[in-house]
């Protein structure tokens, strides 16, 4: 199951805001009605903040996790203050420098991957306003500000076995960040797994798939 926060897609609501608070408490919310009591949750870039604050919310919903391309609360450059919501203006160009490096076997795929974005002709969500974008860009900086004590303190209160995948040459989240995460949860069985040259695109799932530690 996959959902849509306030602002994306056809969930209206531009001017709720975006908090990781709001977030999380809305999954839950979904997965209680729909009687969902535990379950493994996937989460990449925001996605993985969001999955982070759930499983140290609500423990007992979250059985396993996996988290990719994201840091924790207060992680290593997590404040992104060279993004603007003006990077919109070009959605492509902003594809392809967050998600793509500069060499020509990452600009095929890039290429490749923008192309199976229009693949979908019927039913497509409505694209990210400005707004909901700016909104969603203050939540990923709340996230990482760093705090004056106890920096990485709720990582160890997240007992969940946790998958941290990462690609090396992440320019976005630095791979630091997978590091740290897997440094500071404390559960016993989770893996840390640094995919070699790659970048941003959780796109491939054949590869995905196939790595040690998957299943």
């Amino acid at each position: 199951m996959s959902g849509s926060s306030c602002g994306h897609a056809r969930t209206g609501r531009e001017n709720a805001g975006f908090p990781i608070s709001n977030a999380y408490y809305n999954i839950q919310i979904d997965c209680r009605a729909l009687d969902l009591k535990s379950f493994d949750v996937v989460g990449f870039s925001l996605g993985g903040m969001i999955a982070q604050q759930l499983a140290f919310e609500y423990p007992d919903m979250i059985r396993r996790m996996i988290l990719l391309g994201t840091g924790p609360r207060g992680g290593e450059g997590m404040t992104f203050t060279e993004l603007s919501v003006d990077d919109l203006a070009d959605p492509v160009a902003l594809l392809m420098s967050a998600f793509f490096t500069s060499s020509e076997a990452s600009k095929a795929a890039g290429r490749a991957y923008i192309e199976r974005l229009k693949l979908r002709v019927a039913d497509r969500d409505a694209p990210v306003s400005v707004m909901a974008a700016g909104a969603q860009l203050e939540a990923i900086r709340e996230w990482g500000a760093i705090p004056s004590t106890d920096r990485y303190a709720m990582l160890a209160r997240i007992h969940q076995r946790t998958l941290i995948v990462h690609g090396s040459k992440d320019i976005v989240v630095i791979p630091i960040n997978a590091f740290l995460l897997a440094q500071h949860l404390p559960m016993l069985g989770s893996r840390c797994i640094r995919m070699p040259a790659t970048e941003r695109n959780p796109s491939t799932p054949k590869s995905f798939s196939s790595m040690p530690g998957y299943s």
